[in-house]
């Protein structure tokens, strides 16, 4: 990811440079697909003004924040970006889940076999990313900060994707191996 700052009736010091770094390195981990971002600072009177704009494969988000202190202006532009990313992620994810539905369910319901007259169909598909690899119990501390019955992560410990999920006297962990070919 580019990220190009500039400076208008101001000097970008270097502490707003790491700080608009440090912030707009976040946006990653929302959205990956990010090419730049062009940052300009302002002043105008009283003013500090921020103005952004996030450069994305086919996609420019843009935002313009303006407060009594710069670094104010920078966390509210940060706000402003993060909510418009998660809803272009959101738009992106909500049109590849319905394509896999159809996909999915064209495929099961496609079969000739006399034998099975009973229509399978998928409602719903969860995209998950598998992140970095993590331990036992930091997937278990996830798992329940989320709220979910299962999570799904790649163990730092064995390097293979595993499944932790919650049971009534404890957790169950799957832990899956390539098997070997035939």
């Amino acid at each position: 990811m580019e990220l190009n700052i500039k400076g208008k009736n101001i000097e970008v010091t270097q502490a707003l440079r790491d700080y608009i770094q440090k912030k707009m390195g976040k946006l990653t981990r929302y959205f990956d697909q990010i090419i730049s971002i062009e940052i300009t600072l302002s002043m105008e009177r009283a003013w500090h003004i921020i103005q952004a704009s996030i450069h994305t494969n086919g996609l420019i988000l843009t935002g313009k924040e303006k407060t009594n202190d710069m670094y104010s202006s920078i966390d509210k532009i940060m706000d402003k970006l993060e909510k418009q990313i998660k809803k272009q992620k959101e738009k992106y994810n909500n049109k590849h889940k319905m394509e896999t539905i159809r996909t999915i369910n064209e495929n099961l319901n496609s079969s000739n076999e006399k034998e099975s007259q009973e229509l399978f169909k998928i409602s719903k598909v969860k995209t998950f990313s598998l992140g970095k690899p993590m331990l036992i119990k930091e997937a278990i501390k996830e798992m329940e900060t989320a709220g979910y019955d299962f999570f799904i992560f790649k163990n730092v410990e064995n390097q293979r994707v595993n499944l932790i999920y919650a049971k009534r006297n404890g957790y169950g962990l799957i832990d899956v191996i390539d098997s070997p070919e035939d």
